[in-house]
Protein backbone atom coordinates (compact mmCIF):
# COMPACT_ATOMS: atom_id res chain seq x y z
CA UNK A 1 0.00 0.00 0.00
CA UNK A 2 1.16 3.55 -0.73
CA UNK A 3 1.78 5.15 2.66
CA UNK A 4 4.26 7.33 4.54
CA UNK A 5 6.25 4.20 5.33
CA UNK A 6 6.50 2.96 1.76
CA UNK A 7 6.63 6.21 -0.22
CA UNK A 8 7.00 9.19 2.11
CA UNK A 9 7.13 11.67 -0.78
CA UNK A 10 4.13 10.28 -2.69
CA UNK A 11 1.46 12.83 -3.60
CA UNK A 12 -1.75 12.78 -1.58
CA UNK A 13 -3.76 11.47 -4.54
CA UNK A 14 -2.06 8.07 -4.14
CA UNK A 15 -2.32 7.76 -0.37
CA UNK A 16 -3.85 4.44 0.70
CA UNK A 17 -3.75 2.90 -2.79
CA UNK A 18 -3.19 -0.85 -2.79
CA UNK A 19 -0.30 -2.06 -4.93
CA UNK A 20 -1.74 -3.69 -8.06
CA UNK A 21 -1.06 -7.38 -8.56
CA UNK A 22 -0.97 -7.79 -12.34
CA UNK A 23 -1.66 -11.16 -13.96
CA UNK A 24 -1.15 -11.77 -17.66
CA UNK A 25 -1.41 -8.90 -20.11
CA UNK A 26 -4.50 -6.82 -19.24
CA UNK A 27 -5.36 -4.19 -21.81
CA UNK A 28 -3.92 -6.06 -24.80
CA UNK A 29 -6.37 -7.80 -27.16
CA UNK A 30 -7.09 -8.52 -30.82
CA UNK A 31 -9.79 -7.00 -32.96
CA UNK A 32 -12.11 -9.31 -34.92
CA UNK A 33 -9.82 -9.00 -37.96
CA UNK A 34 -6.87 -10.26 -35.89
CA UNK A 35 -5.01 -6.98 -35.55
CA UNK A 36 -3.61 -6.04 -32.15
CA UNK A 37 -5.34 -3.35 -30.14
CA UNK A 38 -5.11 -1.88 -26.65
CA UNK A 39 -7.24 -0.43 -23.89
CA UNK A 40 -6.76 0.58 -20.26
CA UNK A 41 -5.83 -2.63 -18.46
CA UNK A 42 -4.63 -1.91 -14.91
CA UNK A 43 -4.26 1.23 -12.77
CA UNK A 44 -1.04 3.13 -12.09
CA UNK A 45 -0.47 5.51 -9.19
CA UNK A 46 1.75 8.63 -8.98
CA UNK A 47 4.68 8.15 -6.57
CA UNK A 48 6.73 11.32 -7.15
CA UNK A 49 6.02 14.88 -8.20
CA UNK A 50 8.13 17.81 -9.39
CA UNK A 51 6.36 21.14 -9.34
CA UNK A 52 2.88 20.33 -10.61
CA UNK A 53 3.92 17.35 -12.75
CA UNK A 54 4.15 13.72 -11.72
CA UNK A 55 7.46 12.03 -12.48
CA UNK A 56 6.99 8.41 -11.43
CA UNK A 57 4.12 5.90 -11.50
CA UNK A 58 3.71 2.63 -9.62
CA UNK A 59 2.46 -0.04 -12.04
CA UNK A 60 2.76 -3.26 -9.97
CA UNK A 61 3.57 -4.32 -6.43
CA UNK A 62 6.01 -7.00 -7.60
CA UNK A 63 8.52 -7.77 -10.31
CA UNK A 64 7.06 -8.16 -13.78
CA UNK A 65 7.93 -9.82 -17.06
CA UNK A 66 7.29 -6.71 -19.14
CA UNK A 67 10.21 -4.62 -20.36
CA UNK A 68 7.97 -1.72 -21.25
CA UNK A 69 4.29 -0.75 -20.95
CA UNK A 70 1.97 1.75 -22.55
CA UNK A 71 0.38 4.32 -20.24
CA UNK A 72 -2.88 6.20 -20.76
CA UNK A 73 -3.58 9.35 -18.77
CA UNK A 74 -6.93 9.97 -17.12
CA UNK A 75 -8.42 11.53 -20.22
CA UNK A 76 -7.91 8.21 -21.99
CA UNK A 77 -7.26 9.53 -25.49
CA UNK A 78 -3.45 9.82 -25.38
CA UNK A 79 -0.87 7.15 -24.62
CA UNK A 80 2.89 6.76 -24.37
CA UNK A 81 5.27 3.80 -24.02
CA UNK A 82 7.70 3.74 -21.07
CA UNK A 83 10.45 1.37 -19.97
CA UNK A 84 9.79 -0.56 -16.77
CA UNK A 85 12.03 0.02 -13.74
CA UNK A 86 12.41 -2.35 -10.78
CA UNK A 87 13.03 -0.79 -7.37
CA UNK A 88 12.18 -1.27 -3.70
CA UNK A 89 9.81 0.75 -1.57
CA UNK A 90 10.51 2.09 1.92
CA UNK A 91 9.88 -1.33 3.45
CA UNK A 92 12.16 -3.17 1.03
CA UNK A 93 9.43 -4.60 -1.19
CA UNK A 94 10.30 -5.00 -4.87
CA UNK A 95 7.90 -3.12 -7.16
CA UNK A 96 7.65 -2.06 -10.80
CA UNK A 97 7.52 1.62 -11.80
CA UNK A 98 7.82 3.86 -14.85
CA UNK A 99 9.56 7.22 -15.08
CA UNK A 100 7.33 9.82 -16.75
CA UNK A 101 9.65 12.81 -16.29
CA UNK A 102 9.44 13.11 -20.08
CA UNK A 103 5.74 12.29 -20.51
CA UNK A 104 5.64 12.40 -24.30
CA UNK A 105 2.04 12.21 -25.51
CA UNK A 106 0.37 11.99 -22.10
CA UNK A 107 -0.28 14.61 -19.44
CA UNK A 108 1.84 14.43 -16.31
CA UNK A 109 -0.76 16.33 -14.31
CA UNK A 110 -3.68 13.86 -14.25
CA UNK A 111 -4.92 12.19 -11.07
CA UNK A 112 -5.57 8.92 -12.89
CA UNK A 113 -3.38 6.68 -15.08
CA UNK A 114 -3.89 3.30 -16.72
CA UNK A 115 -1.47 0.72 -18.07
CA UNK A 116 -1.55 -1.52 -21.14
CA UNK A 117 0.61 -4.63 -20.83
CA UNK A 118 1.60 -4.87 -24.48
CA UNK A 119 5.27 -5.84 -24.22
CA UNK A 120 5.36 -8.64 -21.67
CA UNK A 121 3.19 -9.74 -18.78
CA UNK A 122 2.85 -9.08 -15.09
CA UNK A 123 3.85 -11.33 -12.22
CA UNK A 124 5.96 -14.38 -13.05
CA UNK A 125 4.70 -17.95 -12.80
CA UNK A 126 6.10 -20.08 -9.96
CA UNK A 127 5.69 -23.10 -12.23
CA UNK A 128 7.50 -21.88 -15.36
CA UNK A 129 9.98 -19.25 -16.52
CA UNK A 130 7.21 -17.17 -18.09
CA UNK A 131 4.62 -14.68 -16.92
CA UNK A 132 1.68 -16.13 -14.98
CA UNK A 133 -1.41 -16.36 -17.21
CA UNK A 134 -2.71 -19.95 -17.64
CA UNK A 135 -5.92 -20.52 -15.69
CA UNK A 136 -4.63 -23.58 -13.84
CA UNK A 137 -1.36 -21.90 -12.91
CA UNK A 138 -3.20 -18.78 -11.72
CA UNK A 139 -5.51 -20.82 -9.48
CA UNK A 140 -2.65 -22.84 -7.97
CA UNK A 141 -0.62 -19.64 -7.43
CA UNK A 142 -3.55 -18.03 -5.59
CA UNK A 143 -4.35 -21.06 -3.44
CA UNK A 144 -0.70 -21.35 -2.37
CA UNK A 145 -1.23 -17.99 -0.66
CA UNK A 146 -3.77 -19.47 1.73
CA UNK A 147 -3.21 -21.59 4.82
CA UNK A 148 -4.86 -24.49 3.00
CA UNK A 149 -2.88 -27.41 1.63
CA UNK A 150 -2.61 -27.41 -2.16
CA UNK A 151 -1.91 -30.48 -4.28
CA UNK A 152 0.51 -28.71 -6.62
CA UNK A 153 1.39 -31.85 -8.66
CA UNK A 154 -2.27 -32.33 -9.56
CA UNK A 155 -2.62 -28.71 -10.63
CA UNK A 156 0.48 -29.11 -12.79
CA UNK A 157 -0.91 -32.36 -14.22
CA UNK A 158 -4.10 -30.56 -15.26
CA UNK A 159 -2.25 -27.57 -16.69
CA UNK A 160 -2.53 -28.82 -20.26
CA UNK A 161 -6.31 -28.55 -20.01
CA UNK A 162 -6.83 -25.60 -17.68
CA UNK A 163 -4.10 -23.41 -19.15
CA UNK A 164 -5.91 -23.29 -22.49
CA UNK A 165 -7.72 -20.34 -20.89
CA UNK A 166 -5.46 -17.29 -20.55
CA UNK A 167 -6.15 -14.99 -17.62
CA UNK A 168 -5.41 -11.25 -17.78
CA UNK A 169 -6.49 -9.12 -14.85
CA UNK A 170 -5.31 -7.18 -11.82
CA UNK A 171 -6.05 -7.28 -8.10
CA UNK A 172 -6.29 -4.18 -5.91
CA UNK A 173 -9.04 -5.27 -3.49
CA UNK A 174 -7.49 -5.50 -0.01
CA UNK A 175 -10.25 -7.78 1.33
CA UNK A 176 -10.31 -10.21 -1.61
CA UNK A 177 -9.23 -13.64 -0.36
CA UNK A 178 -7.31 -16.04 -2.60
CA UNK A 179 -10.21 -18.49 -2.42
CA UNK A 180 -12.71 -15.81 -3.50
CA UNK A 181 -10.44 -14.85 -6.38
CA UNK A 182 -10.21 -18.47 -7.56
CA UNK A 183 -13.99 -18.88 -7.29
CA UNK A 184 -14.43 -15.71 -9.36
CA UNK A 185 -12.24 -16.81 -12.27
CA UNK A 186 -13.57 -20.39 -12.25
CA UNK A 187 -17.22 -19.32 -12.21
CA UNK A 188 -17.67 -19.65 -15.98
CA UNK A 189 -15.41 -22.70 -16.35
CA UNK A 190 -16.21 -26.40 -15.94
CA UNK A 191 -13.83 -26.92 -13.05
CA UNK A 192 -14.48 -27.89 -9.44
CA UNK A 193 -11.90 -27.51 -6.67
CA UNK A 194 -11.87 -30.50 -4.31
CA UNK A 195 -10.06 -31.39 -1.11
CA UNK A 196 -7.93 -34.54 -1.38
CA UNK A 197 -5.39 -36.25 0.88
CA UNK A 198 -2.61 -34.04 -0.49
CA UNK A 199 -4.65 -30.82 -0.50
CA UNK A 200 -6.85 -28.85 -2.88
CA UNK A 201 -6.88 -30.06 -6.46
CA UNK A 202 -8.87 -29.35 -9.66
CA UNK A 203 -11.52 -31.67 -11.05
CA UNK A 204 -12.49 -30.66 -14.57
CA UNK A 205 -15.29 -32.22 -16.56
CA UNK A 206 -14.05 -34.46 -19.36
CA UNK A 207 -15.48 -33.45 -22.72
CA UNK A 208 -13.10 -34.73 -25.38
CA UNK A 209 -12.54 -38.30 -26.52
CA UNK A 210 -8.79 -38.07 -26.02
CA UNK A 211 -9.32 -36.96 -22.43
CA UNK A 212 -11.87 -39.75 -21.82
CA UNK A 213 -9.33 -42.44 -22.70
CA UNK A 214 -7.70 -41.96 -19.32
CA UNK A 215 -10.92 -42.63 -17.38
CA UNK A 216 -11.72 -45.95 -15.73
CA UNK A 217 -13.84 -48.29 -17.85
CA UNK A 218 -16.66 -49.94 -15.89
CA UNK A 219 -18.76 -52.69 -17.46
CA UNK A 220 -22.33 -53.41 -16.43
CA UNK A 221 -22.74 -56.78 -14.78
CA UNK A 222 -23.47 -58.43 -11.43
CA UNK A 223 -21.00 -56.13 -9.66
CA UNK A 224 -22.30 -52.97 -11.33
CA UNK A 225 -25.95 -53.48 -12.07
CA UNK A 226 -28.62 -51.05 -13.29
CA UNK A 227 -31.65 -51.08 -10.99
CA UNK A 228 -33.93 -48.64 -12.74
CA UNK A 229 -34.81 -47.03 -16.05
CA UNK A 230 -33.00 -44.24 -17.86
CA UNK A 231 -34.83 -40.97 -17.23
CA UNK A 232 -34.27 -37.65 -18.97
CA UNK A 233 -33.36 -34.88 -16.53
CA UNK A 234 -33.08 -31.79 -18.72
CA UNK A 235 -35.98 -29.36 -19.04
CA UNK A 236 -36.25 -27.09 -22.07
CA UNK A 237 -35.86 -24.05 -19.83
CA UNK A 238 -32.42 -25.29 -18.77
CA UNK A 239 -31.08 -25.57 -22.31
CA UNK A 240 -28.47 -23.08 -23.54
CA UNK A 241 -27.31 -23.33 -27.15
CA UNK A 242 -26.21 -19.76 -27.83
CA UNK A 243 -23.66 -17.93 -25.69
CA UNK A 244 -22.43 -14.36 -26.01
CA UNK A 245 -19.21 -13.58 -24.13
CA UNK A 246 -18.15 -9.99 -23.51
CA UNK A 247 -14.47 -9.61 -22.69
CA UNK A 248 -11.47 -7.26 -22.98
CA UNK A 249 -12.82 -4.87 -20.36
CA UNK A 250 -11.78 -1.25 -20.57
CA UNK A 251 -10.44 -0.69 -17.07
CA UNK A 252 -11.11 3.05 -16.96
CA UNK A 253 -14.82 2.81 -17.79
CA UNK A 254 -15.84 -0.82 -17.26
CA UNK A 255 -17.26 -1.34 -20.75
CA UNK A 256 -16.09 -4.18 -23.00
CA UNK A 257 -14.08 -3.85 -26.19
CA UNK A 258 -14.82 -7.31 -27.58
CA UNK A 259 -17.61 -9.84 -27.84
CA UNK A 260 -17.86 -13.32 -29.34
CA UNK A 261 -21.14 -15.12 -29.86
CA UNK A 262 -21.61 -18.83 -30.47
CA UNK A 263 -25.03 -19.41 -32.00
CA UNK A 264 -26.73 -22.05 -34.18
CA UNK A 265 -27.57 -19.38 -36.75
CA UNK A 266 -24.72 -16.85 -36.98
CA UNK A 267 -24.97 -13.61 -38.92
CA UNK A 268 -22.47 -13.98 -41.77
CA UNK A 269 -21.89 -10.22 -41.74
CA UNK A 270 -20.85 -10.18 -38.06
CA UNK A 271 -17.23 -11.35 -37.62
CA UNK A 272 -17.80 -11.87 -33.90
CA UNK A 273 -20.45 -14.57 -34.43
CA UNK A 274 -19.70 -18.22 -35.17
CA UNK A 275 -21.34 -21.63 -34.91
CA UNK A 276 -20.37 -25.23 -34.18
CA UNK A 277 -21.96 -28.66 -34.45
CA UNK A 278 -23.12 -28.73 -30.82
CA UNK A 279 -25.06 -25.49 -31.14
CA UNK A 280 -26.74 -26.70 -34.34
CA UNK A 281 -27.56 -30.16 -32.93
CA UNK A 282 -29.02 -28.62 -29.77
CA UNK A 283 -31.22 -26.13 -31.61
CA UNK A 284 -32.76 -28.91 -33.67
CA UNK A 285 -32.92 -31.53 -30.88
CA UNK A 286 -35.33 -29.48 -28.77
CA UNK A 287 -37.61 -28.39 -31.60
CA UNK A 288 -40.68 -30.25 -32.82
CA UNK A 289 -40.58 -28.33 -36.09
CA UNK A 290 -37.58 -28.92 -38.40
CA UNK A 291 -38.11 -25.48 -39.88
CA UNK A 292 -38.09 -23.73 -36.49
CA UNK A 293 -35.06 -24.67 -34.37
CA UNK A 294 -35.17 -23.54 -30.74
CA UNK A 295 -32.44 -21.08 -29.76
CA UNK A 296 -31.99 -20.18 -26.09
CA UNK A 297 -29.21 -17.74 -25.28
CA UNK A 298 -27.20 -16.45 -22.36
CA UNK A 299 -24.72 -13.60 -22.06
CA UNK A 300 -21.73 -13.55 -19.72
CA UNK A 301 -19.20 -10.84 -18.93
CA UNK A 302 -15.61 -11.88 -18.24
CA UNK A 303 -13.45 -9.17 -16.71
CA UNK A 304 -10.42 -11.48 -16.49
CA UNK A 305 -10.26 -12.45 -20.18
CA UNK A 306 -8.66 -10.46 -23.03
CA UNK A 307 -7.84 -13.40 -25.31
CA UNK A 308 -10.44 -14.16 -28.00
CA UNK A 309 -9.47 -17.84 -28.22
CA UNK A 310 -10.13 -18.24 -24.48
CA UNK A 311 -13.49 -16.46 -24.77
CA UNK A 312 -14.54 -18.70 -27.67
CA UNK A 313 -13.44 -21.82 -25.77
CA UNK A 314 -15.58 -20.86 -22.78
CA UNK A 315 -18.58 -20.26 -25.07
CA UNK A 316 -18.10 -23.65 -26.78
CA UNK A 317 -17.87 -25.59 -23.52
CA UNK A 318 -20.96 -23.92 -22.07
CA UNK A 319 -23.02 -24.86 -25.13
CA UNK A 320 -21.56 -28.35 -25.20
CA UNK A 321 -22.56 -29.01 -21.59
CA UNK A 322 -25.86 -27.11 -21.44
CA UNK A 323 -27.19 -27.61 -24.93
CA UNK A 324 -27.60 -31.37 -25.20
CA UNK A 325 -29.04 -32.41 -21.85
CA UNK A 326 -28.41 -35.61 -19.94
CA UNK A 327 -30.16 -38.70 -18.60
CA UNK A 328 -29.90 -40.38 -15.21
CA UNK A 329 -29.90 -44.03 -14.16
CA UNK A 330 -29.57 -45.76 -10.76
CA UNK A 331 -27.03 -48.53 -10.16
CA UNK A 332 -26.05 -50.93 -7.39
CA UNK A 333 -22.29 -51.39 -7.20
CA UNK A 334 -20.11 -53.83 -5.32
CA UNK A 335 -18.21 -52.54 -2.27
CA UNK A 336 -14.98 -52.37 -4.29
CA UNK A 337 -16.41 -49.40 -6.20
CA UNK A 338 -16.37 -47.34 -3.03
CA UNK A 339 -13.62 -45.17 -4.50
CA UNK A 340 -16.18 -43.50 -6.78
CA UNK A 341 -17.23 -40.11 -5.44
CA UNK A 342 -19.88 -37.60 -6.58
CA UNK A 343 -18.42 -35.65 -9.48
CA UNK A 344 -16.15 -38.47 -10.68
CA UNK A 345 -16.37 -39.43 -14.35
CA UNK A 346 -16.01 -42.91 -15.81
CA UNK A 347 -16.58 -44.68 -19.10
CA UNK A 348 -19.60 -46.95 -18.65
CA UNK A 349 -19.92 -49.92 -21.01
CA UNK A 350 -23.66 -50.51 -20.89
CA UNK A 351 -24.73 -53.90 -22.19
CA UNK A 352 -28.39 -53.04 -21.62
CA UNK A 353 -28.16 -49.84 -23.69
CA UNK A 354 -25.71 -51.18 -26.26
CA UNK A 355 -22.91 -48.60 -26.10
CA UNK A 356 -20.29 -46.87 -24.00
CA UNK A 357 -21.29 -43.71 -22.14
CA UNK A 358 -19.29 -41.00 -20.48
CA UNK A 359 -20.93 -41.09 -17.05
CA UNK A 360 -20.71 -38.79 -14.02
CA UNK A 361 -21.46 -39.91 -10.47
CA UNK A 362 -24.25 -37.70 -9.14
CA UNK A 363 -24.84 -39.30 -5.74
CA UNK A 364 -23.63 -42.16 -3.60
CA UNK A 365 -25.06 -43.98 -0.57
CA UNK A 366 -24.38 -47.22 1.27
CA UNK A 367 -27.38 -49.56 1.26
CA UNK A 368 -26.00 -51.98 3.83
CA UNK A 369 -24.62 -54.42 1.29
CA UNK A 370 -23.73 -52.37 -1.81
CA UNK A 371 -23.22 -48.82 -3.07
CA UNK A 372 -26.27 -47.11 -4.46
CA UNK A 373 -25.07 -44.82 -7.23
CA UNK A 374 -26.91 -42.40 -9.46
CA UNK A 375 -25.11 -41.81 -12.76
CA UNK A 376 -25.62 -39.03 -15.27
CA UNK A 377 -25.25 -40.42 -18.79
CA UNK A 378 -23.76 -37.86 -21.14
CA UNK A 379 -25.64 -37.81 -24.44
CA UNK A 380 -23.05 -36.45 -26.86
CA UNK A 381 -23.80 -37.65 -30.42
CA UNK A 382 -20.54 -36.26 -31.76
CA UNK A 383 -18.42 -38.24 -29.32
CA UNK A 384 -20.48 -41.46 -29.00
CA UNK A 385 -18.72 -43.46 -31.72
CA UNK A 386 -15.28 -42.63 -30.32
CA UNK A 387 -15.68 -43.97 -26.79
Amino acid sequence: MVSDATWPSAPAVSGGKVYPVVIGTPGSFRKPDGTLSTTSGSPAYPLAISGSSYTKLLIAGHDVGASSVTVFDGVGTSSQSFSVTRETDGLGRLVATVDITSPGGISAKEAEYWVVWDNGGGIGSPFASTALEGLGDVCAWALLRTSLRVDVPKWIAEAGILNRVKVATYITEPTLTPWSFVARILDSILVEVRAGPSGLYPMGRVLDTAMAEGLALITEGPEFEPVGPVTGQTQLGDVINAVSVQFAVRGRTGDYKRRVTLTPDPDATDPEQFSDEYAVISANRWSTDPEAPIIQAESIDLDHIYDDTSAALIARERVRTQGLGYSERPYLADARFGYLMPGDQVRLDSESLGRVFLATVLSKRWTGYAWGLSLALDDDPVRISSL
